[in-house]
């Protein structure tokens, strides 16, 4: 069963998984939506509340109970931190949830104790501040701005790039010359002046606390897929967006050891099973920093499938004990997505 199966990219990982040569497979889905394209591809599909409301967890557990199913991939961060906290009564079921334990998981949907634990462990992360508050925003931002010229505002807890902030002192960026409309929406991003930005704090008192105030780091955003069990990476799959800020447009896989050998790191270090994303950017030396891990498969992890690396074929695998063997490099391979048609 796949939670959260009306994102953009789970239509192609339904059919893929339809389409095994391996097994027979059955997919079930569930959304918070009317669900009508996963409806018409999957086995079955059911609306449930959004992952973070009252009875979510119950609802799944009901279908869980009523269906039998052997496996079930959270696609959400806040479904994975649902299900991950009601994993007994899931076991009960008979079903095996793929994620890790809840406390983990609460790291990585946190990105200020996820950027903790990160730097502890040794791991770049962007030069960063917390902002518990309107004070602490306005002195991060200045210091950030200070140190680097130019700076990002995200929530601390989020997914998707939503409500993300870009100030700059670089006034052609922001002016239209550069690509950007000041205080216009670019993809999921705004961007701003620093004097725009310190307008926009008086006006605005709903900035939704606590906050990462980071440097800005240069695009492209790469994406590292990682299929691991009990701590061992199976599959470390890097890719690099065409949009950056639109990940669903299509990936490079490339050849990239540091980025390979970051994403092994971080299995170890957090003693992973099951699959999981981590998006990472290079600073200005050509570093990479990461900067942040989804608690559950990337969004856009089909396109790897479609590459040639079978991670949820290899995932089923893994919950069956059944042995993984390595994966070919797809490194130089394109994957765009296009749309397609059904008839229902």
């Amino acid at each position: 069963m796949l939670t959260s199966a009306g994102g953009e990219m789970v239509p192609f990982l339904i059919t893929a998984l339809k389409a095994s040569r391996e097994r027979t497979l059955r997919v079930l889905a569930v959304d918070a939506g009317a669900g009508n394209v996963p409806r018409q591809l999957a086995d079955a599909f059911w609306s449930v509340p959004r992952g973070n409301e009252p009875g979510y967890a119950e609802a799944v557990l009901a279908i869980l109970r009523q269906t039998h199913v052997d496996l079930l991939v959270p696609y959400s961060d806040e479904e994975a931190l649902s299900l991950s906290a009601r994993r007994d009564d899931i076991t009960q079921t008979g079903c095996t949830l793929a994620c890790v334990d809840h406390a983990t998981l609460s790291i990585f949907a946190d990105k200020v104790k996820c950027y903790a634990a990160l730097s502890a462990a040794g791991i770049p992360t962007p030069i960063w501040l917390n902002a518990e508050d309107p004070a602490e925003l306005d002195n991060a931002v200045n210091e950030i701005i200070a140190q680097t010229g130019q700076c990002v505002v995200k929530p601390a807890v989020g997914r998707g790039g939503r409500n993300v902030l870009v100030i700059s002192t670089n006034e052609a960026e922001i002016s239209g010359t550069g690509g950007r409309v000041e205080g216009t929406r670019a993809s999921r991003e705004r961007y701003f002046s620093h004097s725009a930005f310190k307008t926009l704090q008086n006006q605005e008192q709903n900035f939704s606390f606590p906050l990462l105030v980071m440097e800005r780091l240069v695009t492209p955003v790469f994406d590292i897929d990682m299929l691991a069990w009990h701590g061992r990476p199976v599959h470390i799959v890097p890719r690099r967006r065409i949009n950056s800020e639109l990940p669903n447009e299509g990936h490079l896989f490339v050849d990239a050891p540091e980025l390979s050998a970051l994403g092994a790191r971080l299995v170890q270090i957090f003693s992973l099973s099951w699959l999981y994303d981590c998006d990472v950017m290079y600073d200005h030396s050509g570093h990479p920093h990461i900067l942040e891990i989804n608690p559950r498969p990337s969004g856009s992890a089909v396109a790897t499938v479609t590459a040639g690396i079978p991670l949820f074929e290899n995932l089923i695998a893994l919950a069956k004990g059944e042995a993984v063997s390595p994966a070919e490099t797809v490194a130089g391979c394109r994957v765009i997505p296009y749309k397609a048609l059904i008839r229902i």
